[in-house]
């Protein structure tokens, strides 16, 4: 759910409710602790409640796969309490990649709560840099990126500590391997596609099938994309065409099911017609990412020493510049386009594909088959692609599902704050912003639009834990 939709839910729904919960503005700590903290309460959760469902998510994913270890099956037989075993055994190994994307969401606090100031009026550190960047100040840019990178650096330190620290496996800075023998070992390259059986296609289908959820995240991701690639088709009205039915509210009974916007346009049309963008810089940005993050964190993770540390390094550069600086540079240079937005929100999420990548082969290198594979002689790519990889593909299918998610809430918040696509082109966070204003008079302007990215990405979510379910070679034993 995209953080300013909620904030504009809290206020219809908490803010009247509640009128002792202030729904405009920040007060100062000095001016009291309760008076500070009920200005906080709106605008926190709408910014905390998408991030909380991402941790959970990767919370599960990570649990799923630690569960069905040998060493959790050993600390069951020897009569271990099945909290002990919980806690100490699968929850400290199942929190590597966990740690990972928290240290890269509160990273991304920093630059996505921009959205969340302009709804509560706040006047906070996003708008800030924004401003300085219109009026072209800049010292204050300057000062402000020097602020957050020199945070996003120790993030990363701090991250880099807490690996050693969770996982005793990982060794950085060795080039030793073990040096047992495996004479008998095989590798099944055989009916394979990039690594993956494709027994496991079949099986996804046996999964989707059993699976309602899963089912349901199916039909969704399909049905939303087919309205997108058909909209000329399939939309009842031109998304432009404008009428004298001003703001008229949903009916399924009138020619505008959805209702019409403040300019008589048909709110139907025009999500449908938003869906070619919103899906269309999703898929493109992320798939951009994948290719250039898991490649330079599969070299870091699997060599270490100094590639890790220079390729690393380099990551930690792209994490220091926040997505929404990178899209308003770029907005400001070559203006708004498609291919900017793409390339802003693809710029953003290299560095997320490259530490989670990296933080699993840390861990995978040190396994018996990778041993196995070095010690006769395979080559350092083949080890990487067919040993590694698919190995690593659960936290790589979740991140992938999720960056899909969070990169359509990111064409949202561009389009809301006015420094997306532009302005003409109809897209879901453009139509959140243009009833912004008229959320008194009009919701439903703003809110069907946030209902379709809701469930668009609870559907791509709940495909996302099928295809991790499926093609986890750890999970299911390598079967």
């Amino acid at each position: 759910m995209p953080s300013f939709w909620i904030g504009i839910v809290l206020l219809l729904t908490v803010g009247t409710a509640i009128p002792s919960i202030p729904s405009y503005g920040y007060a100062p700590i000095d001016e009291g602790l309760l008076s500070w903290l009920s200005h906080i309460i709106l605008p926190g959760l709408a910014v905390g409640l998408p991030y909380a469902g991402i941790l959970t998510r990767m919370t599960r994913s990570s649990m799923l796969e630690v569960l069905n270890q040998d060493y959790m099956q050993t600390a069951r037989a020897k009569g271990l309490s099945p909290r002990l075993v919980l806690l100490k055994h699968g929850l400290q190994n199942a929190l590597l990649p966990v740690v990972t994307i928290a240290g890269i969401l509160f990273a991304l606090l920093l630059a996505g709560i921009v959205a969340v100031e302009i709804v509560f009026g706040i006047q906070g550190f996003g708008r800030l840099l924004i401003r300085s960047i219109e009026r072209q100040d800049f010292p204050l840019v300057q000062g402000s990126v020097i602020i957050i990178s020199i945070i996003f650096v120790f993030m990363n330190l701090f991250i880099d500590l807490v690996y050693m620290s969770i996982n005793p496996k990982i060794r950085y800075g060795s080039d030793t391997w073990m040096g047992t023998e495996y004479d008998n070992y095989s590798p099944d390259t055989e009916n394979t596609f990039f690594g993956v059986r494709l027994d496991r296609f079949d099986r996804l289908r046996e999964t989707i099938s059993a699976d309602q959820k899963a089912l349901f995240g199916l039909i969704t991701v399909i049905g939303f994309t087919l309205a997108a690639v058909l909209a000329p088709e399939l939309a009842p009205f031109d998304p432009m065409a404008q009428e004298y039915t001003i703001m008229q509210p949903p009916s399924l009974t009138s020619a505008h099911p959805l209702g019409t916007d403040s300019f008589g346009r048909d709110l139907l049309s025009r999500i449908m017609f938003g869906a070619r963008v919103s899906l269309g810089v999703s898929l493109g940005a992320v798939s951009i990412a994948a290719v250039i993050g898991v490649t330079l964190g599969l070299v870091a993770g699997y060599y270490g020493g100094l590639i890790d540390d220079t390729i690393m390094r380099f990551i930690d550069v792209l994490w220091a510049f926040p997505w929404l600086l990178v899209a308003i540079m770029l907005v400001a240079i070559f203006g708004q386009s498609v291919w900017n937005v793409i390339i802003a929100i693809a710029f953003a999420y290299i560095d997320d594909f490259a530490r989670i990548i990296r933080g699993e082969v840390l861990s995978i290198r040190e396994e018996e088959f990778v041993m196995a594979a070095k010690s006769i002689g395979v080559d350092d790519v083949h080890i990487m692609i067919d040993e590694v990889l698919p190995n690593a593909v659960a936290p790589l299918i979740v991140q992938f599902t999720v960056l899909v998610a969070r990169a359509m809430l990111a064409e949202s918040t561009l389009s809301f704050l006015g420094i997306g696509v532009k302005p003409t082109t109809p897209t879901w966070g453009a139509l959140l912003g243009q009833g912004r204003s008229l959320i008194g008079q009009a919701w439903w302007i703003s809110i069907i639009p946030g209902i379709a990215i809701v469930i668009t990405v609870l559907g791509i979510n709940l495909f996302g834990d099928a295809l991790r379910d499926t093609f986890d070679v750890r999970q299911r034993g390598g079967s």
